[in-house]
């Protein structure tokens, strides 16, 4: 666990050797923070995720180079030695040190402005009820956040209304797993907004999701295999992947991940139908993983 630095400690010294190596490998657009308190050697950030393991004593820099994309992306932790200031060590990573890593470290210089806060209204479009009644209940959705901003829990609240008010998916086929298993999200300064969340901006209404639990890969798992005790030999999983936080040392294999792609063709009752708009909303930003798995994929798996 890191403890509070001495007032001996050369921070700023640190912070003009941190914007001086993120200019010399071409940073333009990295936001840089700093936290103020000494982490051991041998300390683990993200534990059984990103595994970054402090070199030895360190004030640590976090160097977030792709700040207006989803997580996990490139990112680097700066090691500086907390008497001289010297750079001790860099290691790239994917994730950043904690989920709301804003409260603990301080941005102080920002290439680039994140928004987690969009007050854009996409109503959706409502067909007539009985065009899906015959298949919908032969489908299964996980939608899942791991490191939430607003933008992901309202993608998950967007998706969630389709599949439940256009497409006629049971809400009980539908698993919601979401940051800390609540409504709630980061900030544009990745600091947990204090409940209680308000209405989706879609339409200025409730969320109608419920949340079944949190964005952890273990919550992640155990929906899956809970789901596949479920499903029937003709059945289908939709499964949607925002945020994820992957790992860096074990990334799912391609046949469970395919690469995002919209619209998403959905298989119902021997037809050809589109999941429309499903990750359309204006606060979608890439990288997003989708997956239409069949009963059969999951006993492969």
């Amino acid at each position: 666990m890191p403890i509070k630095h001495s007032a001996a400690v050369p921070l700023n010294i640190i912070r003009q050797r941190a914007r001086i190596r993120a200019a010399s490998y071409g940073g333009t657009a990295t936001n840089l923070y700093v936290h103020d308190a000494i982490y051991r050697g041998g300390d683990v950030l993200q534990p059984k995720r990103g595994d970054i393991v402090v070199p030895r004593d360190s004030i640590i820099v976090f160097a977030d180079d792709e700040p207006t994309k989803n997580w996990g992306h490139r990112c680097r932790y700066l090691f500086h030695d907390p008497k001289t200031g010297e750079l001790i060590q860099e290691l790239p990573a994917l994730l950043p040190p904690t989920f709301d890593f804003g409260a603990r470290f301080e941005l102080f210089h920002q290439a680039s402005t994140v928004s987690a806060v969009s007050r854009s209204q996409y109503p959706l479009l409502y067909l007539p009820p009985w065009l899906y009644l015959e298949s919908a209940s032969s489908w299964y959705a996980i939608l899942y956040s791991g490191a939430s901003m607003n933008r992901h829990v309202n993608d998950i609240e967007f998706l969630y209304r389709i599949l439940v008010n256009l497409y006629r998916v049971p809400a009980a086929n539908i698993t919601v797993l979401s940051f800390d298993g609540t409504l709630d999200y980061n900030d544009a300064s990745w600091q947990k907004v204090p409940p209680p969340v308000g209405n989706w901006p879609g339409d200025n209404t409730p969320y109608q999701m419920k949340i079944n639990g949190s964005g952890t890969k273990e919550e992640l798992l155990a929906a899956i295999a809970a789901v596949g005790e479920k499903m029937g030999p003709n059945d289908n999983l939709f499964l949607l992947v925002l945020s994820n936080l992957s790992s860096m040392h074990h990334r799912p294999p391609a046949r469970v991940w395919p690469q995002p792609s919209m619209p998403i063709p959905a298989r119902t009752a021997g037809r050809s139908t589109i999941l429309s708009r499903s990750l359309g909303s204006p606060q979608w930003r890439g990288p997003t993983r989708t997956a239409l798995l069949s009963a059969q994929t999951l006993i492969q798996m």
